[in-house]
């Protein structure tokens, strides 16, 4: 961690172009990168040496989603085909299917013993990581624009300047944090273990919450003109993205580790605690 650490502060991390062949990214585990090929196949690459460990076939349509579990041992994808699937990465077969929803799907999450699976509705559904039963189908959860999910809590943005915590097994209001002081003011959300990093449609600043004691823990001010746009937290590290930069930050000391100029349009952000991949429309990159 400290020779990563270095590397950024001298601004000279390594930098691999992933080749397209190897799909579009969609998560990111320790050990590996889960990516995405055409007509619904699902690559397992491996991050030391970027072998594909695996090829999963089972969906009919393009993956939208995937998370990984802790363990590394669980893969929830779904699919424009209408079905999640739950995998077992280590036998490279899907063990449950679920299909029949009302809604269309585009996000899947795991929490405490339970599959979570939404759209843009603000319906989500809760389904028994084990026998695949139906545990509770959440109808008020204001989904639409930007939330996130870990074991134990729901984090979902509103109309107004809140982030709203969620019990996913009970679909109970929690908590709500207030996130600026105007309409429409919180961003994006994402979670790493007990800290969650939402950002402000038309703020230069992340607030890093803690989220044992609901308190800002941290504001890191970017200074950026225009809004955020992707922001992704891991541990210590924190990548965010506006338009044409991209800057990593270590949110433990609040100080800024590195500045990209990005020439290209930028989709998304996958971070671990050993880099941030940045995918492009053409192309990936593993910055470490």
């Amino acid at each position: 961690m400290r020779a990563l650490q270095e590397r950024w502060e001298r601004g000279s991390p390594v930098i691999e172009t992933l080749p397209a062949s190897f799909g579009r990214p969609v998560a990111i585990h320790q050990r590996f990168i889960v990516c995405a090929l055409s007509r619904g196949k699902i690559n397992v690459l491996r991050k030391s040496d970027w072998h594909c460990v695996r090829t999963l076939a089972g969906h009919k349509g393009e993956v939208l989603d995937a998370c990984v579990n802790a363990s590394g041992c669980k893969l929830l994808t779904c699919s424009k085909d209408g079905t999640v699937r739950l995998w077992d990465m280590t036998k490279g077969s899907h063990t449950i299917v679920l299909n029949n929803f009302k809604l269309h799907i585009n996000r899947v999450r795991f929490t405490a013993n339970a599959i979570l699976a939404a759209g843009n509705t603000g319906e989500a559904v809760l389904f028994d990581s084990t026998s695949a039963a139906r545990l509770q189908v959440c109808q008020s959860l204001p989904l639409g624009r930007a939330w996130d999910a870990n074991d134990n809590c729901l984090a979902s943005m509103t109309d107004g300047p809140l982030v709203e915590l969620w019990d996913p097994a009970t679909c109970l209001l929690k908590q709500a944090l207030l996130q600026g002081n105007s309409p429409m003011d919180v961003g994006f959300v994402h979670f790493d273990r007990d800290r969650i990093a939402v950002t402000g449609f038309c703020s230069p600043d992340i607030a890093i919450w803690d989220l044992k004691t609901y308190q800002v823990w941290r504001t890191i001010n970017t200074g950026v003109s225009n809004a955020l746009k992707k922001v992704a937290l891991a541990g210590c590290w924190l990548a965010c993205h506006a338009h044409g930069v991209l800057m990593v930050w270590d949110v433990e000391s609040g100080t800024q580790l590195q500045e990209f100029r990005e020439s290209s349009s930028v989709q998304s952000i996958l971070m671990d605690s050993f880099g941030v991949l940045i995918v492009y429309h053409c192309q990936t990159e593993w910055r470490r």
